[in-house]
């Protein structure tokens, strides 16, 4: 039996790592999973109790594993350390550049980990494992290879939630993450799909069955764990319309949980949402707006939607009473403050119920990204800054015109968007510089809005807004 300590940064319960856990534990293995202070691993490592760590990663969490690797090798420079997720999968030179990090994962770790766990079980060379790169030496890296991806997802066990049990936050969570499929035929500039497709020639959208996905949620509610929201995490839930059809009736029949679902606001008509409506489950349905302006949407961001589908879309859906979220993006390349305005007043008009919005981020290798550098919207040093993990997120390295009010705006969306009459002095005050009461109001708009939206009470509210204050 390998025993294995999984590492993540933030308080949320992840979906790759469940799905490895599961993998390992259906071989024979130990695993742990340790989130944001790694203390009990420390002690673990040093007892004895630990064969591998491994840190899953987006290009945001480079820092933080950086400094706990650093810190696990001061400890036990022996014991290997693995890392996998979208960051190491996309820049493959980060095990080059951190002589902590052993071994890197790159695309589906479900096989790789199995058999990475079974080689240090049996004491045997893993240099040659598919997917994996792996440190000779400094500047010795054997790069293997990628397998196919996995075609038939029904094969893969469920995911283990068990291993989040030992933390308190997750006793009743406002909701529980599960997905239906992987891979994206889309191509936005802000996502690195693109990427992902590179790397896998035959790369394509494949979905569970609808009888598999409702083992699994059975399966979660036989462990006793309360569903108060069942969150479906995949980014297009609504690509095969036959499969929803099927699906949306087979939950009818079998669930009785609310969910709340991603859909491709292009491919919204009156019979899916008439089926969504029917499940009588349905929380809400959430779809991407990112910026009003049609152009910047379709040129910069490459998403091939016009407002009149983003509007019939809520139409449709508001007309069944399904409640809506939408996605927002403020500060990308070429956006002025006209445009932002834009995306205020096409949100009006849309209604929703909720509103996630955000600042870009210019993380590197996305297109947008260089399309920001190209344009002299965005410098090396703009980027560094980017980097820099002091950097606040409710600011912007975009070198735009109007980036100081956008940045206000930004923080006053949710008011303006949500209370029109709220507009005209908000964009008078955005006239101002920023300040900490801005932020402030930004704070407790999302947190009203939260509370409305996921319906938990003020204590929880507040234990929320505790563990999710490092994402800010």
């Amino acid at each position: 039996m390998a025993r294995i300590g999984f590492c993540q940064h933030f308080y949320y319960e992840y979906i790759g790592i469940m799905m490895l856990s599961a993998q390992l534990k259906k071989h024979g293995h130990y695993v742990e999973v340790f989130i944001n202070s790694i203390h009990d691993l420390i002690k673990g490592i040093k007892n004895n109790r630990f064969d591998l760590v491994c840190f899953t990663m987006m290009g945001c969490d480079t820092d933080w594993v950086q400094q706990n690797a650093r810190w696990i090798k001061s400890h036990d420079s022996k014991i290997p350390i693995a890392v996998g997720g979208p960051h190491p999968t996309f820049f493959n030179s980060f095990i080059l550049e951190n002589l902590e990090i052993d071994i890197l994962c790159v695309g589906e770790g479900d096989a790789a980990i199995v058999e990475l766990a079974e080689a240090i079980e049996q004491r045997r060379d893993y240099r040659n494992i598919i997917n994996l790169h792996v440190r000779v030496s400094a500047t010795n890296i054997v790069k293997n290879s990628v397998r196919p991806i996995i075609q038939d997802l029904d094969r893969l066990p469920f995911c283990d939630r068990s291993i989040y049990e030992k933390y308190r936050y997750f006793n009743n969570v406002p909701f529980t993450n599960i997905i239906a499929s992987r891979g994206c035929p889309y191509n936005c500039s802000f996502c690195f799909n693109h990427q992902y497709n590179e790397i896998y020639a035959n790369s394509k959208y494949r979905l569970r069955s609808p009888e598999n996905i409702i083992s699994e949620v059975k399966e979660i509610q036989r462990s006793g764990r309360n569903i108060n929201l069942l969150m479906f995490v995949d980014s297009t839930f609504n690509l095969d319309r036959g499969w929803c059809l099927e699906f949306f009736q087979l939950y009818k029949e079998n669930l009785d949980v609310k969910f709340t679902i991603n859909v491709t606001a292009g491919r919204i008509d009156d019979e899916l949402v008439e089926a969504i409506a029917k499940t009588d489950r349905c929380k809400a349905v959430r779809f991407a707006v990112e910026t009003g302006n049609e152009r910047l949407r379709r040129e910069v961001l490459r998403k091939p939607f016009s407002d009149k589908q983003l509007l019939q879309a809520a139409s449709c859906l508001r007309q069944k009473k399904i409640s809506i979220v939408v996605f927002l993006m403020f500060a990308i390349p070429f956006e002025n403050l006209a445009n932002t305005l834009e995306t205020i007043e096409l949100t009006q008009k849309i209604k929703p119920d909720f509103v996630q919005g955000g600042l870009f981020f210019p993380y590197r290798g996305l297109k947008i990204t260089q399309t920001a550098i190209d344009n002299g919207f965005l410098t090396e040093q703009d980027l560094a800054r980017f980097e820099n993990p002091n950097q606040q997120r409710f600011d912007s390295v975009l070198r735009l015109e109007d980036i100081d009010r956008i940045k206000n705006i930004f923080l006053f969306h949710l008011s303006m968007i949500h209370y029109p009459r709220s507009q005209s002095l908000l964009k008078k005050l955005s006239e101002y510089k920023c300040n900490p009461f801005f932020k402030l109001f930004f704070m407790a708009c999302m947190f009203l809005q939260s509370r409305r939206y996921v319906e938990i009470g003020l204590i929880r509210s507040l234990y929320e807004s505790y563990y999710h204050r490092l994402e800010y």
